[in-house]
């Protein structure tokens, strides 16, 4: 017996919590898809619980050492290696790179979708490390730490549009990885990491000069840094998104000619 309008009716597709949570429009889809790799995608927990770990590295030397001066680098660190969990997000896609170029989303939308999402994922972590540190100067702390964050980010989202690798697929065993493209997963994570120290140079001055007395220049180290960060991150996502408007063919194939 075939089932009546009744019961056709009664079916409905339900969407989770989480996409309640999210903005409406393209941008909040991009991001429901993005959190939802991030959770489910092996390869990004590690990349998460690989800044995790760094205030645990940096925390047992400060104790059983004395060394306190070490929990200044820890959200410093993490501010850093931020740029590497949001990096190569394009090659960790995969054949799920299509759906998003058919889509038609405006690349530069993607790319802030992208960039918001890494923020939330480790912006909790990085204000745990600056809690533990903010016995100190304050403002420049906050400017050497936040500043290289966003800087990060930025550099993140554009070396991913640059360069994509050969990673392993999410099923299979996390230390493999293909070294054909080995020069551009280096040059890619070299400037993923040196973007935003020499973003952090400035602030980090400023916040030595307070430390030694000159309390005003906190508060300067945290408007250099903050500006330097605004700047970078929003110049990251728009060339980012410029382009993967320009190149999206070239790095369909070039990803998909990588995970296979």
């Amino acid at each position: 017996m075939s089932p009546g309008p009744r019961s056709v009716e009664a079916v409905r597709i339900r969407g989770s919590r989480l996409d309640a949570l999210l903005p409406g429009g393209a941008v909040g889809a991009l991001m429901g898809g993005e959190l939802r790799y991030r959770r489910r995608d092996s390869r990004r927990v590690v990349q998460l619980l690989g800044l995790v770990a760094v205030p645990f590295i940096m925390l047992v030397p400060a104790l059983t050492r004395g060394r306190t001066e070490l929990l200044l680098i820890a959200p410093f660190l993490c501010a850093v290696m931020t740029a590497t969990v949001s990096a190569w997000g394009l090659s960790d896609d995969g054949s799920a790179l299509w759906i998003l170029a058919l889509a038609q989303v405006p690349a530069a939308r993607e790319r802030a979708a992208r960039v918001v999402v890494v923020a939330l994922l480790t912006g909790p972590l990085l204000a745990v490390n600056l809690v533990v540190t903010l016995g100190l100067d304050v403002p420049g702390l906050l400017g050497m730490t936040v500043g290289p964050w966003l800087v990060a980010l930025g550099t993140g989202t554009w070396v991913d549009s640059m360069w994509q690798q050969s990673l392993p697929p999410p099923t299979a065993g996390l230390g493999l990885r293909s070294t054909g493209d080995s020069v551009e997963g280096l040059v890619g994570s070299l400037l993923s990491m040196v973007m935003p120290v020499i973003g952090a140079l400035p602030p980090i001055v400023l916040f030595a000069l307070a430390s030694m007395g000159a309390r005003g220049l906190g508060w300067a180290g945290l408007a250099v840094g903050l500006l330097i960060g605004a700047l970078a991150c929003r110049g990251g996502v728009r060339l980012a998104g410029r382009r993967l408007e320009r190149t999206w063919p070239e790095i369909l194939v070039r990803v998909a000619e990588r995970t296979a």
